[in-house]
Parts: structure tokens; C-alpha cells; sequence
């Protein structure tokens, strides 16, 4: 191993020195580009907050189409509340209005019916709930036939 000389090591002393230099010179450098980034590094710039930017616009989406659907289903509702008071007063006006055009024996002659119009309902509404014809008859003290005419009458 050879001895290292005074001018040896003042070569490697300044070899190191500019290596020193220049590396200073590089913080100084990376220092000013991360003095310079940082009122650019605001919140307003990180990916998190675009992401959330982006987010919030598809909410935003959301929320308006869910506000047509609402605003179209309220008005399909205020149509049908109108129907429905239309058709309740129009019943009203047919119950007020409770005489039935008789085509058949207006001047009241013949023979007279044997049910009156909420008895023939009362049957109709019998066979509706699935009762047979004779089970009906047996209800309103009648015979099977007159249950059919009446269910059968148009």
C-alpha cells in the first residue's frame, strides 16, 4: 500500500470540495423549485380534491334527475287527484240524480219486479265473490233461475 502524499491529498481535498459546490448549488436550486411549489401545492390542486370536484358534479347529476322525477310523478299525482275528484263528483251527480230511464214497463203496467236494484247489486256482487248460483238463491229466498236472469241481465 503506498503512503498518500500531502499534494495527494489535497487533489482528493479539492476534488471534494467541488463536489461540495456543486451540490450546495443543487439544494439551492431544489430549494427554490419546492419554495416556488408550494403556494402552487394548495389544496385546491391535489388530485383528492378534483376527484371530489368530480363527485360532487356527478351528485349534482343526480340530484336533478331525481328532482324531474319527483317534479313528473307530482304532477302525474295532481292529474290523478283531478281525475279522482272529477269521478267522485260525477257519482255524487248520479246518485243525486237517482232516477233510472226504464225502458221496459214505464207506464207500470205488468207484473212487478221482485228485487229492487241494490238487491240485483247485492246478488252480483255475491257471485263476484265466487258463491254459486244456488248458494245465492238460498241467500235471498229465490230460486235459481231468477239469481241467473238477474247476474245475466243487460
Amino acid at each position: 500500500m503506498a503512503r498518500k502524499t500531502i499534494k495527494g491529498l489535497e487533489v482528493i481535498i479539492t476534488d471534494l470540495e467541488k463536489r461540495l459546490n456543486e451540490q450546495n448549488k443543487i439544494n439551492v436550486e431544489l430549494h427554490n423549485k419546492i419554495s416556488q411549489m408550494q403556494p402552487d401545492d394548495k389544496f385546491e390542486n391535489s388530485p383528492i380534491y378534483h376527484q371530489m370536484v368530480k363527485e360532487i358534479e356527478k351528485l349534482k347529476a343526480i340530484i336533478r334527475l331525481n328532482e324531474i322525477n319527483t317534479k313528473s310523478k307530482d304532477d302525474t299525482i295532481k292529474r290523478d287527484r283531478d281525475t279522482i275528484q272529477k269521478l267522485l263528483k260525477e257519482i255524487k251527480e248520479l246518485k243525486s240524480n237517482n232516477v233510472v230511464n226504464k225502458l221496459k214497463n214505464e207506464r207500470g203496467a205488468g207484473r212487478k219486479e221482485m228485487f229492487t236494484e241494490e238487491q240485483k247489486a247485492r246478488v252480483k256482487m255475491l257471485r263476484l265473490q265466487g258463491k254459486s248460483y244456488r248458494a245465492i238463491a238460498k241467500d235471498m229466498n229465490c230460486s235459481v233461475a231468477t239469481v241467473h236472469k238477474i247476474i245475466n241481465e243487460q
